[in-house]
């Protein structure tokens, strides 16, 4: 038998030393999997030492008879320095009570050394039957990797697994998934832009990753985010995006599980400034340190919840009303725009004449809203970058000024258009101080999100007025009133730009109030309307 005080002696070193290395600066990928094979390592030498202490007639049934198989993260081989294990014992033939006593003797094993293993004994029968009737149990078992014992047992139970559950069900699993998914941003923060964010399980977070690869595997039949750009799934400007904040997201993760000797996944207030620190982000003249970590969480995190949207989206099945329009001529709303597909998007014959011009683009979204219709996934895609590349003088118009205020007079999804002039970086270019207020933090008990999705959130809580609802009498009330209001455009225009004067030096109720006046003018609007 194995002395357990030696083990956890090594097992404390080599953790020390991976510790070490990620202080070091070793990258997060890295160090995700010297964990996973520290965790492999001595499994499989407890699995050995446990087999040799049997019957020699036991020993050889149970090498021929078991497998021992990880599951989940542990069996993508992603592993935190304090992530559960979960393995399982897969075993075949009758009875099965030689392969229950030797997994509790190995799970004693595993816990006496200070593993936390969640565990299951199952035949392929009983993992496909369980795969069929539990996606969460599905996801797991999809992700299975073979660890040691019997290698051909292993074999047989993918090989069925795959083709009598991961290749079947495949939209019905896609939308289980979103449907988890969409829970969980209920409960961790249905926003990327949250103030303590849960790196994990918030918007954006490890989990849309996750799901991407989940996706791949029931579609494509892939597994990793490089196979994926490989056979070209993935372009190459989401494939690096997506890889940079995973190596992201694993570093922070990392350090807040080291630094708390636990699963912690809250990037609290107090952590973000020792990670800020820590991870070499200084001050600057404008711009605190956490503040300059916190936005480039954000901007990872945006493009996580983002790519991982459009590709989910793109791995369901086209319904038959999506084919039948597909096969109906495009209309064009007026020129330079098509409507294809239920999707607005750019006449190619026009393409250059509209991505150039400030006007043309303000054009798309006001086209979006009138004709209600959704813009294209894969041109917004492409208007972040191009937008980023423009003056803001290139959207200095009067014609963009009674576009702009004709969305914010609703009473459309106006909030829904905001958010996508927000994701592609237009709403700062028609109010310049809105770029400065993208991912800002406010360090209080009061606010929940940044500045941004805070002033964002305030036009959806004011939209949400417009709608009848008759209980309680209060929101009756207010939703009277609201609907009273005769220039809807400029009470949600002064929702977007009340806190806009927060993190500058200064009361920010005044130079808030100097900002407005900026944005009114800017905007066309007269002296009576500003003062409103």
């Amino acid at each position: 038998m194995v002395a357990v005080t030696p083990l956890k002696e090594q097992i404390s070193k080599k953790r020390s030393d991976i510790r070490a290395a990620h202080q070091n600066g070793t990258r997060g990928q890295e160090i995700s999997s010297a964990l996973a094979t520290l965790a492999e390592d001595i499994i499989a030498q407890l699995y050995r030492t446990a087999l040799g202490e049997l019957e020699t007639n036991v020993r050889h049934q149970l090498s021929e008879r078991i497998s021992l198989v990880a599951l989940g993260g542990f069996g993508r081989g992603e592993m935190s320095p304090h992530s559960d294990i979960d393995l399982m014992f897969l075993y075949r033939g009758k009875p099965a009570d030689s392969a229950q006593e030797f997994s509790s003797a190995l799970l004693r094993r595993l816990w006496d050394v200070g593993f936390q293993v969640g565990h299951s004994v199952r035949t392929i029968d009983d993992c496909i039957a369980l795969g069929k009737a539990d996606d969460p149990a599905k996801t797991a078992l999809m992700e299975s990797r073979f660890l040691i014992g019997s290698a051909p047992l292993f074999r047989a139970f993918h090989e069925q697994f795959e083709k009598r559950v991961v290749d079947h069900r495949v939209d019905e699993f896609l939308l289980s998934k979103i449907k988890e998914r969409y829970q969980e941003y209920d409960r961790y923060g249905t926003s990327v832009y949250m103030l303590e964010p849960d790196i994990k399980r918030s918007k954006g977070g490890l989990r849309d990753l996750h799901i991407i690869q989940w996706a791949a595997l029931v579609r494509y039949s892939i597994a990793t985010l490089d196979d994926l750009h490989h056979k070209a799934f993935l372009s190459s400007k989401d494939f690096h995006a997506l890889t940079q904040a995973r190596e992201f997201l694993w570093r922070v993760r990392a350090e807040l599980h080291f630094h708390a000797g636990s699963a912690q996944d809250i990037l609290t207030f107090d952590e973000q400034i020792r990670l800020a620190e820590q991870f070499g982000f200084a001050d600057e003249p404008h711009l605190l340190g956490v503040e300059r970590f916190m936005q480039q969480y954000y901007r990872h995190t945006t493009a996580v919840a983002d790519i991982s949207a459009r590709f989910v989206t793109r791995c369901r099945s086209v319904s038959v009303w999506d084919r039948l329009s597909g096969l109906l001529p495009s209309r064009r709303p007026e020129r330079g725009f098509l409507i294809t597909n239920r999707r607005l998007t750019i006449d190619p014959a026009f393409r250059g004449e509209v991505m150039s011009s400030g006007t043309r683009l303000m054009r798309l979204f006001f086209l979006s809203v009138r004709e209600n219709i959704s813009i294209a996934d894969e041109l917004l895609e492409e208007l972040h970058v191009q937008i980023d590349g423009m003056t803001q003088d290139q959207f200095s118009d009067p014609s963009i000024s009674e576009m702009f205020l004709y969305i914010l007079a609703g009473p459309h999804k106006i909030i829904a258009v905001l958010d996508l002039m927000h994701r592609v970086h237009l709403l700062e270019k028609i109010i310049p101080a809105f770029g400065w207020a993208r991912g800002l933090m406010q360090f209080n008990q009061y606010h929940k999100y940044t500045v941004d999705e805070h002033t964002l959130r305030a036009v959806a809580c004011a939209e949400a007025f417009a709608k009848d609802s008759r209980e309680p009498k209060e929101r009756s009330d207010f939703s009277q009133v609201y609907q009273d209001i005769r220039r809807k455009d400029l009470l949600h225009l002064a929702l977007l730009l009340h806190d806009l004067g927060k993190g500058r030096k200064g009361d920010h109720s005044l130079i808030g109030a100097d900002l407005a006046r900026e944005a009114s003018q800017r905007l066309g609007l007269d002296d009576r309307e500003t003062s409103l």
